[in-house]
């Protein structure tokens, strides 16, 4: 699929998925909320952007996401992924 935000196209074809993970959405309608499981895949473009798809039952949710936002699901959810693309922590 492509997205274009912030005037860019991002496309999963040509995109490498580096993390899928699950987590839980907050929907608010008027005066109640619930949380509703979902999917979601972080990409990384040919070009070296990154951005997140989130898979809901009834839409899917698109965000470009910095490298600073990159490192830190990365560190929350798949430390070797991290140390792939970033190097590795400095050892306590």
């Amino acid at each position: 699929m492509r997205y274009v935000m912030d005037g860019k196209m991002y496309d999963t074809e040509t995109s490498e998925v580096i993390l899928r993970y699950k987590t839980r959405d907050l929907d608010v309608f008027l005066f109640s909320a619930k949380f509703t499981p979902c999917d979601v895949y972080l990409y990384k473009t040919k070009k070296g952007n990154y951005f997140t798809l989130k898979v809901l039952p009834d839409r899917t949710i698109t965000n470009v996401v910095s490298e600073e936002t990159v490192k830190k699901i990365l560190l929350e959810h798949n430390y070797d992924k991290y140390a792939e693309l970033f190097g590795p922590l400095e050892e306590a």
